[in-house]
């Protein structure tokens, strides 16, 4: 799945698009998903990349797919030591994806 591609799930489910500017240069607006990554953007579920990239068609990684997901799901991240040999405790994602390993306890308004 692209990166563009998980926008749009995420962006198609909130069913509460955003307009605003588009931050990406490599994200035109012609391109399938400009509308879902501009909203997602806009909502500050996304970030591009250092160069500022967005890479709209570029395969997402799991740890930019849990981030999306747990800020989507507003999930924080959580501190713990990674039980994982490829996270090392200074991986960008560590917080995120060690919440999205463990159970959550569900409020009484989410049941």
């Amino acid at each position: 799945i692209t990166r563009a591609e998980l926008a749009a799930v995420i962006e198609r489910g909130a069913n509460d698009p955003q307009s605003g500017a588009n931050a990406f240069p490599d994200v035109s607006a012609d391109h399938w998903a400009h509308g879902y990554i501009v909203s997602a953007l806009v909502k500050g579920l996304i970030n591009g990349y250092p160069d500022g990239t967005f890479r709209p068609d570029g395969a997402i990684t799991r740890a930019e797919a849990v981030t999306l997901i747990n800020a989507y799901i507003e999930r924080g991240g959580i501190d713990a030591e990674s039980p994982f040999s490829d996270l090392t405790a200074s991986h960008w994602a560590l917080r995120d994806m060690l919440s999205a390993s463990v159970r959550h306890k569900r409020s009484a308004e989410t049941r």
